[in-house]
């Protein structure tokens, strides 16, 4: 832990993964937030409400001294930015393809310690930043999978909420795979969809992307 982030809990800041988070508790406020259509940028201009310039934040409704419930209703996780003075958000921020990676081997091993929320959290995260990435989703999916499949949810609507969110997300990866393919015939060779569980191959996943 960094000295800055230390210090920023010990004032009752919430930090997770080394930055700053705008942890949301509330799901209907959680559920005006939209799935970004393209990458992020590496900055973004001051607020057009206030003017003060933004701040590093991850935006999430999961994560440390989140509401679980609040989280199954409207997951969001992303590397974002926050106005301290009238709380406007900007997202998502620009991801390298190392920094994915990394996300991705935390969400692998939440995933093996069938630590489901956890998992997620992090594909969500990459998908976030990541949206026209097809194995984002296709990692998501495969979590979600597996939670239905350890049975972790049991009331039936709770059921039926990981049920949707799975089979959009698969159907997100199919849709970024055949937009890929449409515009690039030979992208097959390089599109890393596995059918086995959380690819393995990360570096193949980087290279895509580089």
């Amino acid at each position: 832990m960094s000295l800055r982030s230390m210090f920023g809990k010990l004032k009752g800041e919430v930090w997770m993964d080394g930055s700053r988070v705008m942890l949301i508790r509330n799901a209907a406020f959680a559920s005006t937030l939209r799935m970004p259509a393209e990458a992020g940028l590496a900055k973004i201009e001051p607020c057009d409400k206030c003017g003060r310039a933004f701040e590093e934040r991850i935006i999430t409704t999961g994560g440390e001294g989140s509401d679980p419930a609040v989280w199954d209703a409207a997951p969001v996780a992303v590397d974002g930015w926050a106005c301290a003075t009238c709380d406007a958000v900007g997202y998502p921020r620009a991801m390298s393809a190392e920094t994915s990676l990394r996300f991705g081997g935390a969400g692998i091993d939440a995933a093996r310690a069938k630590k489901w929320r956890e998992a997620e959290w992090w594909f969500t995260r990459i998908a976030w930043s990541w949206p026209t990435y097809a194995p984002a989703y296709l990692d998501l999916a495969q979590v979600l999978e597996d939670r239905l499949r350890n049975g972790f949810d049991t009331a039936p609507e709770a059921k039926r909420r990981v049920q949707r969110r799975m089979m959009h997300a698969y159907e997100q990866a199919m849709t970024e795979a055949d937009a890929i393919l449409i515009m690039l015939p030979d992208a097959g060779s390089w599109l890393h969809v596995r059918p086995t569980p959380y690819p393995s191959d990360r570096r193949a996943r980087a290279l895509a992307w580089s």
